[in-house]
């Protein structure tokens, strides 16, 4: 290449882009060589045997581990990361929608740590209700403070308050909490004004029992109108109307309300081999206090009825009566009310034509669920009842659904105690149940006589939406199975 001719200047600008070329294309080359060993190296870090892998953060119960039992051995970065991604799929899919994965960590003895952000619900606001009712809806929607939102969970939650309620619609919005990783929600209802609900039902007492009501809701009170029927053998045994009026109280959890029940019986007097009528009208006030778990009632009534075939062939009687009545229950805060504990305790007194120097009147009742597997539990329960009157028309029937196996028996007692248990196996998913049961009673007959039966058998128990249908085959355990009979107990809802 010739540069004499070539003036100084341009000679130095010439030599300066030969220069400039060389380092340029030797910075290249080094580059290329620096990649490639980053690409080696890094190959060679996370293309490596993977000893273990752990979960850090997870609670919950999914199959997240079926996703990693064929994945230890030699993993890729991109391995790694599908891990990721497919366990927060997998809580997804489960219905864990705001929970996800955070950090995948290798540690040096080659276990591979997955970190998981279980998203809490920390806070709840509800909207469209009264104050009355906020605390008790929260408490359904979210028993237990800081659990893991669930999405699926929540919204079998919401439905059932909407049942309960009687809301037309409910929305929920959950937000993060304070832009946390936790979970707020917002929750905004919608008053429905008035529903039918109702049902039907057998049962060895009354026979065919259809039931139908209709509640309507104004803006600080209520009216719900309920009747029921009974028939059995050719008779209309049960015949009955309830009308109520409550009136709410928006800043505490307490109801006033007001009704009347009017009724016509058909009852059976074993002993005696023959039946008597209840004709009555009932007046009653009273308040209800509800929260949580607990509703509360205390209530004054006047029960005046007319008794054909009693004493005699016609007999008024006036009875002026207070009752405690104390529910606890946690049914409306479980997604599946099969597994619900229940208790209620009634405590009354009074004083009537017919026992006129007064009495006291008290009952109990209570079940539980015990959960040995996901597809067997066992039920047991309690039942008693007790008065301190000697007169059968405030005696409580013995062989209800509680005592089971001892068709066409219809004794009342004074003073009764009932025992029992079923064990439920899970045939179907949430559709059908069957298994052994077996009740016990000690009781005083019409006779006033203390006697103690045992009876047992079989049950097939059917639930589907809002069906419920129990077919039992039940006799008494100190004679053969041949000899017992088959027991049909429904209801619905609507």
């Amino acid at each position: 290449m010739r540069l004499l001719n070539l003036p100084r200047s341009n000679l130095l600008m010439y030599k300066y882009i030969i220069q400039l070329r060389t380092l340029l294309s030797s910075k290249i080359i080094l580059g290329c060589i620096i990649i490639i060993g980053v690409l080696l190296i890094e190959g060679s870090i996370f293309a490596i045997e993977i000893r273990d892998i752990v979960f850090i953060g997870n609670t919950v119960d999914i199959d997240i581990e079926d996703i990693i039992k064929d994945k230890k051995g030699t993993l890729t970065r991109s391995d790694i990361e599908s891990l990721g991604v497919k366990v927060t799929n997998e809580y997804h899919n489960w219905g864990y929608t705001t929970s996800y994965v955070t950090r995948l960590i290798l540690r040096e003895n080659s276990i591979l740590e997955i970190h998981i952000n279980e998203s809490r619900i920390l806070g709840i606001s509800i909207s469209g209700v009264s104050d009355q009712m906020v605390k008790n809806i929260e408490s359904m929607i979210v028993p237990v403070k800081g659990e893991v939102y669930n999405r699926y969970t929540l919204g079998k939650r919401i439905e059932r308050v909407k049942k309960i309620y009687n809301f037309d619609s409910i929305s929920m919005y959950p937000i993060n909490y304070e832009d946390s990783g936790d979970v707020f929600l917002s929750v905004k209802a919608e008053k429905r004004r008035g529903n039918f609900y109702g049902g039907i039902g057998i049962g060895p007492i009354y026979g065919l029992s259809p039931k139908l009501g209709y509640f309507y809701q104004l803006n600080d009170s209520a009216i719900d109108i309920f009747s029921r029927i009974g028939y059995r053998d050719s008779y209309f045994r049960r015949v009955e109307v309830d009308l109520k009026y409550f009136l709410f109280n928006d800043h505490t959890n307490i109801g006033y309300y007001i009704g009347v029940n009017t009724s016509r019986l058909l009852e059976e007097w074993e002993s005696l081999d023959s039946q008597y009528r209840c004709l009555s009208i009932t007046p009653v006030i009273g308040i209800r206090y509800i929260h949580r778990f607990i509703t509360f009632d205390i209530y004054a009534q006047e029960k005046i009825t007319q008794l054909d075939k009693y004493r005699e062939d016609i007999f008024v009687d006036y009875d002026t009566r207070l009752t405690l009545d104390l529910g606890l229950s946690n049914r409306y805060h479980l997604l599946f009310h099969e597994e619900s504990s229940d208790i209620r305790l009634l405590l009354s007194g009074g004083t009537s034509n017919v026992e006129c120097d007064g009495y006291m009147i008290s009952s109990l009742s209570a079940k539980t669920s015990v959960l040995l597997f996901s597809w067997l539990r066992f039920i047991p329960r309690i039942n008693f009842y007790y008065t301190t009157s000697n007169e059968r028309f405030f005696w409580s029937y013995v062989y209800d659904e509680n005592l089971l196996g001892f068709s066409n028996d219809f004794t009342s007692s004074k003073w009764k105690n009932i025992g029992g248990i079923d064990q439920e196996l899970e045939i179907s998913p949430e559709f059908v149940y069957v298994g052994p049961f077996i009740n016990s009673g000690y009781f005083k007959d019409e006779s006033d006589k203390w006697m103690a039966e045992t009876g047992g058998g079989f049950k097939c128990k059917i639930l589907y939406r809002k069906l419920l249908l129990e077919i039992y085959y039940a006799w008494d355990l100190s004679h053969s199975p041949s000899e017992g009979g088959v027991y049909i107990l429904g209801g619905g809802k609507f």
